[in-house]
């Protein structure tokens, strides 16, 4: 690791010290974008833990490996996967057709859900969307997260039968992009969770990309591994996202891409604004730009027809002001690349996963602001 290295890690651990420190209040919710009245700061709610005993914490450990792998993980994994098989007997169409409708019952039955939906919702754009309109991006978004599940799982039959070459038709940015991998370059992709994710990366990896993408481990150890391997066919590099920094820097020094979702809560990430309110961010990207120097790019996914047409397009590659500290570049790079998720989410509110407690991390609050 040499100095530059050292001091962007720096850079990385200042930021999320600077994180830490008090903020001002909010904005008022009576202004359109404001935040629902009813929420407050969950750390702030929350009594100080006390500590747990030995033998507390030796149970708490024994739980979580029958959890991660025991028994009731296993039948938890079949059943799971069990549950998709009727999926790949129908055609395509059908099949999304089914899961928009698996979307809509869990839609029904998760009323919590529901109401962090419209909490978002008005979070993120006031009172321009009625209650009605609220109920019906929420729910579309859930069908639309549902059918990209249900794609991950007809993928490989996708890949086999020649299927997925014809549904994918490439925006002009791709090109370019492309001779930038061909030629060695280190390219760091970034993207919400809009649209077909799983459809665009496959897509990549058979049009010839080297690509790596981390991923969020689940409790379930055992599902865990079933989806690795689903991922697997003729897929991407894989690795957990917990350690993924030395991977990912591995992969753009040797001419290979990355991409990644920014647009989770990030109980350690930084705080960047994301529809006019601070967000906890993971600060991979401009990590990345900083340390690896790859162009950046902004994958714009849309699912057209379901089953049938699909379209990526990369906008980029992205740059930020000259000048300034490492850790003043990554916290610009971190804005730059949320603006551009949030600039296609209001393109298409109910393509995004509003179910999702994006805001769920808050800056904590002055005494003089409490």
């Amino acid at each position: 690791m040499g100095p530059h290295d050292r001091c962007l890690l720096r850079g990385v651990k200042r930021l999320k010290i600077e994180a830490k420190e008090p903020s001002p209040p909010e904005p008022s919710p009576n202004h359109p974008g404001g935040p629902p009245p009813e929420e407050s700061s969950p750390e702030a709610a929350q009594p100080p833990r006390t500590a747990r005993s030995p033998e507390e914490e030796s149970a708490r450990e024994r739980r979580r490996a029958r959890q991660r792998r025991g028994p009731l993980a296993h039948v938890a994994s079949w059943l799971i996967r069990g549950a998709f098989v009727p999926f790949r007997l129908v055609p395509p169409a059908l099949a999304l057709f089914f899961a928009r409708r698996l979307g809509d019952f869990f839609w029904w039955i998760l009323p919590s859900r529901r109401k962090i939906a419209n909490e978002n919702l008005l979070r993120a754009f006031g009172d321009l969307y009625s209650p009605k309109e609220r109920a019906r991006i929420g729910r579309e978004s859930v069908q639309r997260f549902a059918m990209t599940i249900v794609e991950g799982t007809l993928l490989p039959g996708w890949i086999r039968s020649g299927h997925l070459a014809e549904i994918v038709r490439e925006g002009p940015g791709v090109a370019e992009a492309f001779e930038r991998h061909r030629r060695g370059e280190p390219i760091i992709f970034f993207a919400g969770h809009i649209g077909p994710w799983e459809v665009i990366v496959r897509h990549f990896k058979r049009r010839g990309w080297r690509i790596g993408v981390p991923y969020r481990s689940t409790k379930n150890e055992v599902l865990q591994d079933w989806i690795v391997r689903t991922r697997a066919i003729e897929g991407p590099e894989q690795f957990p996202r917990r350690g993924a920094l030395r991977p990912m820097v591995r992969l753009l020094r040797d001419g290979a891409a990355v991409t990644m979702f920014l647009d989770q809560n990030e109980r350690n990430g930084i705080f960047v604004d994301f529809f006019g309110h601070p967000a906890g961010t993971v600060p991979t990207v401009g990590v990345l730009a900083e340390r690896c120097q790859g162009a950046v790019y902004f994958q714009r996914l849309r699912r057209l027809t379901p089953g049938k047409q699909y379209t990526v397009d990369f906008e980029g590659p992205l740059t930020i002001a000259p000048g300034g500290t490492p850790d003043e570049r990554i916290h610009a790079w971190t804005r730059a690349a949320t603006a551009r998720i949030e600039g296609a989410i209001r393109e298409k509110p109910s393509d995004w996963l509003w179910i999702h407690r994006r805001w769920r991390t808050r800056p904590p609050v002055s005494d003089a602001g409490a």
